[in-house]
Protein backbone atom coordinates (compact mmCIF):
# COMPACT_ATOMS: atom_id res chain seq x y z
CA UNK A 1 0.00 0.00 0.00
CA UNK A 2 1.74 3.23 -1.09
CA UNK A 3 0.05 5.59 1.37
CA UNK A 4 -0.80 4.28 4.79
CA UNK A 5 -4.01 5.67 6.27
CA UNK A 6 -6.27 4.24 8.92
CA UNK A 7 -9.27 4.71 6.59
CA UNK A 8 -7.77 2.49 3.89
CA UNK A 9 -6.82 -0.15 6.46
CA UNK A 10 -10.33 -0.06 7.94
CA UNK A 11 -11.79 -0.61 4.48
CA UNK A 12 -9.50 -3.57 3.81
CA UNK A 13 -10.17 -5.07 7.24
CA UNK A 14 -13.92 -4.82 6.73
CA UNK A 15 -13.79 -6.08 3.15
CA UNK A 16 -11.70 -9.14 3.98
CA UNK A 17 -13.99 -9.99 6.91
CA UNK A 18 -17.11 -9.70 4.77
CA UNK A 19 -15.57 -12.04 2.21
CA UNK A 20 -14.66 -14.57 4.92
CA UNK A 21 -10.91 -14.00 4.46
CA UNK A 22 -10.25 -13.83 8.18
CA UNK A 23 -6.50 -14.46 8.03
CA UNK A 24 -6.09 -11.60 5.54
CA UNK A 25 -8.25 -9.39 7.73
CA UNK A 26 -6.07 -10.04 10.79
CA UNK A 27 -2.92 -9.45 8.73
CA UNK A 28 -4.27 -6.02 7.74
CA UNK A 29 -5.00 -5.22 11.39
CA UNK A 30 -1.48 -6.23 12.44
CA UNK A 31 0.11 -4.34 9.54
CA UNK A 32 -1.71 -1.16 10.57
CA UNK A 33 -0.29 -1.57 14.07
CA UNK A 34 3.23 -2.24 12.74
CA UNK A 35 3.10 0.98 10.69
CA UNK A 36 2.23 2.86 13.86
CA UNK A 37 -1.11 4.15 12.65
CA UNK A 38 -3.44 5.56 15.28
CA UNK A 39 -6.17 2.95 15.16
CA UNK A 40 -9.70 4.25 15.64
CA UNK A 41 -12.95 2.75 16.87
CA UNK A 42 -13.73 1.44 13.40
CA UNK A 43 -10.43 -0.46 13.22
CA UNK A 44 -11.15 -2.10 16.56
CA UNK A 45 -14.76 -2.71 15.52
CA UNK A 46 -13.55 -4.66 12.48
CA UNK A 47 -11.13 -6.70 14.57
CA UNK A 48 -13.75 -7.46 17.25
CA UNK A 49 -16.27 -8.47 14.60
CA UNK A 50 -13.66 -10.81 13.17
CA UNK A 51 -13.09 -12.41 16.60
CA UNK A 52 -16.82 -12.99 17.00
CA UNK A 53 -17.14 -14.48 13.53
CA UNK A 54 -14.32 -16.98 14.05
CA UNK A 55 -15.22 -17.60 17.71
CA UNK A 56 -11.75 -16.81 19.07
CA UNK A 57 -12.09 -15.50 22.65
CA UNK A 58 -8.32 -15.32 23.24
CA UNK A 59 -7.80 -13.06 20.26
CA UNK A 60 -10.87 -11.13 21.39
CA UNK A 61 -9.35 -10.58 24.84
CA UNK A 62 -6.13 -9.38 23.21
CA UNK A 63 -8.07 -6.87 21.08
CA UNK A 64 -10.04 -5.85 24.19
CA UNK A 65 -6.75 -5.07 25.91
CA UNK A 66 -5.62 -2.99 22.92
CA UNK A 67 -8.92 -1.08 23.04
CA UNK A 68 -8.31 -0.22 26.70
CA UNK A 69 -4.67 0.78 26.13
CA UNK A 70 -5.73 2.99 23.20
CA UNK A 71 -8.02 4.96 25.52
CA UNK A 72 -11.19 3.91 23.69
CA UNK A 73 -12.37 1.44 26.35
CA UNK A 74 -15.10 3.75 27.63
CA UNK A 75 -16.79 4.25 24.26
CA UNK A 76 -20.26 2.65 24.28
CA UNK A 77 -19.87 1.76 20.58
CA UNK A 78 -16.92 -0.51 21.42
CA UNK A 79 -18.49 -1.77 24.65
CA UNK A 80 -21.43 -3.03 22.60
CA UNK A 81 -19.11 -4.76 20.15
CA UNK A 82 -17.17 -6.35 23.02
CA UNK A 83 -20.41 -7.65 24.58
CA UNK A 84 -21.41 -9.07 21.20
CA UNK A 85 -17.99 -10.58 20.53
CA UNK A 86 -17.76 -12.29 23.95
CA UNK A 87 -21.31 -13.61 23.53
CA UNK A 88 -20.52 -15.04 20.09
CA UNK A 89 -17.42 -16.70 21.57
CA UNK A 90 -19.60 -18.38 24.27
CA UNK A 91 -18.01 -16.16 26.92
CA UNK A 92 -21.29 -14.73 28.20
CA UNK A 93 -19.84 -14.47 31.71
CA UNK A 94 -17.25 -11.99 30.37
CA UNK A 95 -19.96 -10.14 28.43
CA UNK A 96 -22.05 -9.90 31.60
CA UNK A 97 -19.09 -8.64 33.64
CA UNK A 98 -18.31 -6.01 31.03
CA UNK A 99 -21.99 -4.98 30.95
CA UNK A 100 -22.17 -4.71 34.74
CA UNK A 101 -18.91 -2.73 35.01
CA UNK A 102 -19.71 -0.25 32.24
CA UNK A 103 -20.84 3.25 33.15
CA UNK A 104 -22.20 4.09 29.72
CA UNK A 105 -24.73 1.64 28.30
CA UNK A 106 -27.46 2.11 25.71
CA UNK A 107 -30.27 0.03 24.26
CA UNK A 108 -27.81 -1.77 21.98
CA UNK A 109 -25.80 -2.87 25.04
CA UNK A 110 -28.88 -4.40 26.64
CA UNK A 111 -30.09 -6.02 23.42
CA UNK A 112 -26.62 -7.45 22.72
CA UNK A 113 -26.42 -9.12 26.13
CA UNK A 114 -29.97 -10.44 25.82
CA UNK A 115 -29.10 -11.95 22.42
CA UNK A 116 -25.98 -13.47 24.01
CA UNK A 117 -28.04 -15.10 26.75
CA UNK A 118 -30.42 -16.51 24.15
CA UNK A 119 -27.48 -17.81 22.06
CA UNK A 120 -26.09 -19.88 24.96
CA UNK A 121 -29.45 -20.88 26.43
CA UNK A 122 -29.14 -18.81 29.62
CA UNK A 123 -32.89 -18.33 29.60
CA UNK A 124 -33.49 -17.36 33.21
CA UNK A 125 -30.79 -14.66 33.03
CA UNK A 126 -32.33 -13.49 29.77
CA UNK A 127 -35.79 -13.14 31.34
CA UNK A 128 -34.36 -11.23 34.32
CA UNK A 129 -32.47 -8.86 32.03
CA UNK A 130 -35.52 -8.23 29.83
CA UNK A 131 -37.50 -7.34 32.97
CA UNK A 132 -34.74 -5.08 34.25
CA UNK A 133 -34.46 -3.40 30.86
CA UNK A 134 -38.21 -2.78 30.75
CA UNK A 135 -38.18 -1.32 34.27
CA UNK A 136 -35.32 0.98 33.21
CA UNK A 137 -37.52 2.40 30.45
CA UNK A 138 -35.39 1.09 27.59
CA UNK A 139 -36.76 -0.58 24.48
CA UNK A 140 -36.17 -4.09 23.31
CA UNK A 141 -35.44 -4.06 19.57
CA UNK A 142 -37.39 -6.32 17.25
CA UNK A 143 -34.49 -8.72 16.63
CA UNK A 144 -33.80 -9.18 20.34
CA UNK A 145 -37.53 -9.59 20.99
CA UNK A 146 -37.65 -12.22 18.23
CA UNK A 147 -34.73 -14.03 19.87
CA UNK A 148 -36.37 -13.90 23.29
CA UNK A 149 -39.63 -15.26 21.86
CA UNK A 150 -37.67 -18.05 20.19
CA UNK A 151 -36.11 -18.89 23.56
CA UNK A 152 -39.61 -19.11 25.03
CA UNK A 153 -40.18 -22.12 22.76
CA UNK A 154 -37.69 -24.07 24.83
CA UNK A 155 -38.73 -25.71 28.03
CA UNK A 156 -37.47 -23.57 30.89
CA UNK A 157 -39.28 -22.48 34.04
CA UNK A 158 -42.44 -20.51 33.17
CA UNK A 159 -41.37 -20.19 29.50
CA UNK A 160 -44.98 -20.28 28.26
CA UNK A 161 -46.04 -17.50 30.63
CA UNK A 162 -43.01 -15.40 29.70
CA UNK A 163 -43.77 -15.91 26.02
CA UNK A 164 -47.39 -14.86 26.42
CA UNK A 165 -46.39 -11.84 28.51
CA UNK A 166 -43.93 -10.82 25.80
CA UNK A 167 -46.68 -11.22 23.22
CA UNK A 168 -48.84 -8.77 25.21
CA UNK A 169 -45.86 -6.45 25.58
CA UNK A 170 -45.20 -6.54 21.81
CA UNK A 171 -48.87 -5.78 21.05
CA UNK A 172 -48.85 -2.85 23.47
CA UNK A 173 -45.79 -1.38 21.72
CA UNK A 174 -47.03 -2.22 18.22
CA UNK A 175 -44.08 -4.54 17.63
CA UNK A 176 -46.29 -7.53 16.84
CA UNK A 177 -46.74 -6.10 13.33
CA UNK A 178 -43.02 -6.39 12.63
CA UNK A 179 -42.22 -9.41 10.42
CA UNK A 180 -39.45 -10.73 12.69
CA UNK A 181 -41.65 -10.54 15.80
CA UNK A 182 -44.76 -11.89 14.05
CA UNK A 183 -42.87 -14.93 12.76
CA UNK A 184 -41.30 -15.52 16.18
CA UNK A 185 -44.76 -15.34 17.79
CA UNK A 186 -46.23 -17.83 15.33
CA UNK A 187 -43.26 -20.13 15.81
CA UNK A 188 -43.50 -19.90 19.60
CA UNK A 189 -47.22 -20.71 19.70
CA UNK A 190 -46.82 -23.55 17.21
CA UNK A 191 -44.01 -25.12 19.24
CA UNK A 192 -45.90 -24.88 22.51
CA UNK A 193 -48.91 -26.32 20.64
CA UNK A 194 -51.18 -23.34 21.32
CA UNK A 195 -52.46 -22.68 17.81
CA UNK A 196 -55.53 -20.81 19.07
CA UNK A 197 -53.37 -17.97 20.42
CA UNK A 198 -51.15 -18.15 17.34
CA UNK A 199 -54.04 -16.84 15.27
Amino acid sequence: MPKHSVISYNSLLSGYSQMGLFVNSMEVFNEARVFGLKLDKFTYAGALNLCGQIGDPLLGMLIHGLVIVSGLGDKVFLTNLLIDMYSKCSQVNRATLLFECSNDLDEVSWNSLIAGYVRVGANEEMVKLVGKMHRSGLKLNTYALGSVLKACCTNFKDSNQHGKALHSFSVKLGLDLDDVVAIALLDMYAKIEDLVDAI
